[in-house]
């Protein structure tokens, strides 16, 4: 039994220290991994939306120019706070710009041209 019981602690014992080695993996994945920045500039599409699936009635939407744009900053304070899983949070801020955006209501005819 005393062999049983040798083989049990050295696996308890090898596995903390897998634990401990992923844990500061993780960590330094947090703060070192490479991340994205974008910028998208796009001619957004024409959206067309009839009133109802009988109805000429619809409301066309010109989305003009839209423009999406991200920025990753990696918070840290003077305390040193971290989540509560260890890792430093980081805050992705979205800016999202349609410009020259146009809302017109049409009358369709032949239900394939405005």
């Amino acid at each position: 039994m005393n062999q049983f019981q040798v083989a049990k602690d050295q696996v308890t014992a090898a596995g903390a220290v897998v634990a401990d080695r992923a844990t500061a993996a993780a960590q330094d994945i947090s703060t070192h991994a490479t991340r994205v920045s974008l910028r998208v500039e796009l001619k957004a599409p024409v959206v067309i939306i009839p009133q109802n699936s009988q109805s000429c009635n619809a409301v066309v939407m010109d989305l003009g120019h839209l423009t999406v744009s991200n920025a990753l900053q990696l918070i840290t304070s003077a305390g040193g706070q971290e989540s509560s899983d260890g890792f430093p949070p980081v805050l992705d801020l979205m800016n999202v710009e349609l410009d020259k955006l146009m809302l017109s209501r049409y009358l369709l005819y032949n239900s394939s041209s405005l």
